[in-house]
């Protein structure tokens, strides 16, 4: 189901304040004034959902990371939702996804679950150098190992 905010983002590419009486009156009748000009015709949009999925997370460490390190701080239906947790099936440890409705939000997630990874010892190995990864921007799909995890970024349409 596509909200109006959703809607009023894909369209006219800029946002707008959800749950406040003026601005959805406003954007429900530019997206209407929108539909009118362009005939009555349907408007595609391009949308899809960003996941990170934390895979092969050692199980004696699942709860700590999960609920320390890799939950975001904000969860909200508008920004993320988190998604049940998965047992990885070839014995890799277990998983734990997040859906993002926007690349915007993911990239500030995954940015700082890398920092919290990168800075709690609970998720180093003994005696392991110090770890350094490059900021993400969000523009490629792939993997990135860590010690204890591994954190696989895509986008599915939808």
């Amino acid at each position: 189901c596509l909200s109006a905010v959703q809607a009023h983002r894909a369209v006219f590419s800029r946002e707008m304040l959800a749950h406040d009486a003026c601005d959805d009156a406003k954007m429900t009748m530019e997206l209407y004034k929108h539909w009118r000009r362009q005939g009555m015709a349907p408007i595609a949009l391009q949308l899809g959902w960003y996941y990170v999925h934390w895979q092969k997370v050692a199980p004696q460490l699942y709860d700590v990371l999960r609920w320390d390190l890799l939950r975001p701080e904000r969860c909200d239906r508008d920004t993320c939702k988190e998604e049940d947790q998965l047992v990885d099936a070839h014995g890799g440890g277990r998983e734990y996804r997040l859906r993002f409705r926007r690349a915007s939000d993911r990239v500030a997630y995954f940015n700082l679950a890398k920092r919290r990874l990168t800075n709690d010892q609970r998720a180093q190995p003994r005696d392991a150098p110090p770890m350094d990864f490059p900021q993400f921007l969000g523009d490629v799909d792939g993997s990135v190992a860590f010690p204890v995890c591994t954190a696989v970024i895509y986008e599915q349409p939808r």
